[in-house]
């Protein structure tokens, strides 16, 4: 339905916004690093620096997760609604 879609649209809108103000690659980039910085033998020598990059790499870790989660979501929203406009085009 044209209800649906324009929905749909907005939806798609706003990820796509939340995907500038997201920068999916630098977060993954940040990650990175900090992943880098976690394996690094001396991570414990500052126990308080430790703690906050373990921090940091799971709070950057949760971000990826919950955005990709959503976009996933949207995607397979989007699909479903695709196939059911396409298989009911005929019909009405």
């Amino acid at each position: 339905s044209a209800e649906i879609e324009l929905k749909l649209k907005k939806i798609s809108d706003l990820l796509r916004i939340i995907g500038g103000v997201f920068d999916l690659e630098k977060v993954e980039k940040d990650l990175e690093q900090v992943k880098e910085e976690c394996n690094k033998s001396s991570i414990w020598d500052d126990q308080e620096r430790a703690q906050k990059l373990f921090q940091k790499k799971s709070t950057l870790e949760n971000a990826i997760k919950q955005y990709q989660e959503i976009s996933n979501s949207f995607n397979d929203n989007k699909e479903y609604f695709d196939q059911f406009e396409l298989e009911n085009s005929g019909s009405f």
